[in-house]
């Protein structure tokens, strides 16, 4: 509940409050922006917000690193400079005087060679494919729903699609790895058994491991299941969590 947020009075700008406008973008990072009443793309998940490597780097900003780069955040770097040059081939382009209802009209060649929308896997499975998505729920660079939605969406085109394709979903792990969570496992290994052997991937045990030693283990289960804790022995220790069905 954003509401719940300490308000600055008008006029006033602090470290130890937020204003409107500032409320109504943690809002639309969380909730995802939308383009003539539509939702362009899904929110970010709650969680790691402040870790090394997150919403510093990729969202918010400033990063030292970025700002090296004359960049706030990736995000920014990333957006800006594809928009500039790939987009609409315009070194000048300024998002801040462009007029987005016009995006999709403006963007629909760029779309037809960018986006990887197609649901259509039937060429893929026909030959025996397998394949394996892990997204980091705490990803500050690519949404985890995104993940899901094209998961979601695949399913719903093809109902049979847990014959030849898994989503993992991984707590605390930022983009591709990093993060306080679990972010290593043998992803090849599992898919050699998969297409070689005839084993599909089930529960997965993931470690974090810093300096040579392992600190942490975690399982994680095809989507929609979640991992749950039993309520007792070390939280660090994966043999004590067990499937959650929805």
């Amino acid at each position: 509940d954003f509401s719940q947020l300490p308000q600055c009075e008008d006029g006033q700008h602090s470290d130890q409050c937020f204003t409107s406008d500032q409320i109504d973008i943690i809002r639309e990072i969380y909730t995802g922006p939308e383009i003539n009443g539509t939702l362009f793309y899904p929110g970010f998940p709650l969680g790691c917000e402040n870790e090394k490597g997150s919403w510093m780097t990729w969202i918010v900003g400033p990063d030292p690193g970025t700002m090296q780069l004359n960049f706030p955040n990736l995000h920014y770097a990333f957006g800006t400079e594809l928009c500039k040059y790939l987009i609409f081939n315009d070194p000048d382009w300024d998002y801040s005087t462009y007029d987005f209802s016009h995006y999709n009209e403006d963007t629909r060649y760029a779309a037809a060679y960018l986006d990887a929308t197609s649901t259509d896997y039937s060429a893929f499975e026909g030959r025996g494919g397998k394949l394996i998505f892990y997204h980091g729920w705490n990803d500050p660079a690519l949404s985890a729903y995104t993940t899901i939605e094209h998961f979601e969406a695949v399913r719903k085109k093809n109902p049979g699609v847990d014959e030849f394709m898994r989503l993992y979903l991984l707590p605390g792990v930022l983009h591709c790895g990093g993060g306080p969570g679990p972010d290593q496992a043998d992803w090849l290994e599992l898919v050699r058994k998969w297409v070689e052997n005839d084993q599909p991937p089930g529960k997965v045990v993931l470690s974090k491991v810093r300096d040579g030693q392992v600190q942490m283990t975690r399982p994680v289960f095809p989507y929609p299941s979640t991992a749950k804790y039993v309520g007792k022995g070390d939280p660090l220790d994966g043999n004590n969590f067990v499937e959650k069905k929805p």
